[in-house]
């Protein structure tokens, strides 16, 4: 089973064509509006005066004759001006209500358009950002294989527990570099709306125990203090195996990464209902240093990394969580972050249980 999860470009060009499209049309209708109103100010000014002066003229030469007055009638009377003053005014105040609304247009248009234009400046320097942060994080691991294989190559006295440490550490950045590989490849595939997961009844327990068996060499070397927790009886979810393991890995990578002082990395995989579904809650707990509350909004947008200095000095592309979230939502999960400042971060991963799992009903 397929399931395509499409994306459409951060910018998009029909975004910018109905942006501008929406000010070419305010700036019309305003325009137009306004001739209106004035051309009916005008023709009501002509009317009323050609009348006054009609009338002002026959009363002149009547008077130079000696006659008598002119015909009243002929005379705009009070009741005809207050009749087409009237009509002006609700001419004038229709037109300027669609004036109004054209030049409003306008101001939410440009103000759009402002938007816009920052978002556009922001993800630019991003991604310059993220250009010079996949450089160093490709050239770290590239450098440590070469190192180590080089030596390995050229020195027959090295020790055996010497031999298998730097085999440890070449196989170590080897996976770090394919993970980083992988992550840059599955963003530009969600990017371009063309990554596909293969959905199937997934057994979560085993996928989190190969896992966290990947890492816990690591995690003693660094001297982390961590477990695994899981809760019986956990349903089956359906999943892309791989992209559940790219969401462990990743999470798991960043409370390492991100853990300063105190070391502590809980795993826990429990049963939890989310809109009447049941199914399996994968919860990753650091003590690190934590995020803060006005950027928690923006973690899970690409290339994004936070402007705290402890995070600036880590390496790293900004795409984890991006990709976290991206694989989440295609699953039909839901992701939550929980976290303080020095006192460590939880996220949380709830993914359905599988249809056919006889635990997935309640």
């Amino acid at each position: 089973m397929a399931d395509r999860n499409q994306r459409k470009p951060f910018l998009s060009m029909r975004l910018r064509v109905t942006a501008f499209s929406l000010v070419a049309f305010a700036v019309g209708l305003a325009l137009f509006g306004t001739l209106l109103a004035l051309r009916r100010i005008q023709s009501f000014t002509d009317h009323t005066l050609d009348q006054a002066v009609t009338w002002a003229r026959q009363a002149a030469e009547q008077a130079e004759k000696g006659g008598p007055a002119p015909n009243a009638a002929m005379r705009p009377s009070e009741e005809f001006i207050e009749e087409q003053r009237r009509t002006v005014m609700t001419h004038i105040t229709v037109y300027g209500a669609l004036t109004g609304a054209a030049l409003l247009t306008v101001l939410v248009a440009m103000g759009l358009l402002l938007r816009l234009a920052r978002r556009e400046v922001a993800l630019s320097e991003m991604k310059s950002n993220f250009v010079a942060d996949v450089s160093h994080e490709l050239k770290t691991p590239l450098a440590l294989i070469r190192m180590f294989a080089e030596t390995l190559r050229t020195r027959t006295d090295i020790p055996s527990e010497k031999r298998a440490e730097y085999y440890a550490i070449i196989e170590r950045e080897s996976n770090r570099l394919t993970n980083l590989i992988n992550n840059i490849l599955d963003f530009a595939r969600i990017d371009a709306g063309r990554k596909e997961y293969r959905l199937q009844p997934t057994d979560v327990v085993g996928v989190a125990h190969e896992t966290y068996a990947s890492y816990r060499e690591q995690l003693d070397r660094e001297g982390f203090e961590h477990h695994l927790s899981i809760a019986d009886g956990l349903p089956n979810v359906d999943a892309d195996r791989d992209a559940i393991v790219q969401i462990l890995v990743n999470l798991i990578n960043n409370a390492i990464k991100y853990s300063e002082d105190e070391k502590h990395l809980v795993i826990e995989l429990a049963a939890d209902t989310r809109r009447g579904k049941r199914g399996v809650l994968i919860s990753v707990h650091d003590r690190g240093i934590g995020i803060r509350p006005e950027e928690r909004a923006y973690l899970t947008q690409g290339f994004y990394r936070a402007a705290d200095a402890r995070v600036r000095q880590k390496s790293g592309t900004g795409l984890g969580l991006a990709l976290v979230k991206h694989i989440v939502e295609a699953h039909h999960g839901s992701l939550d972050v929980e976290s303080r400042l020095i006192k460590g971060s939880t996220f949380r991963v709830f993914l359905p249980a599988s249809i056919a799992s006889p635990s997935a009903q309640i």
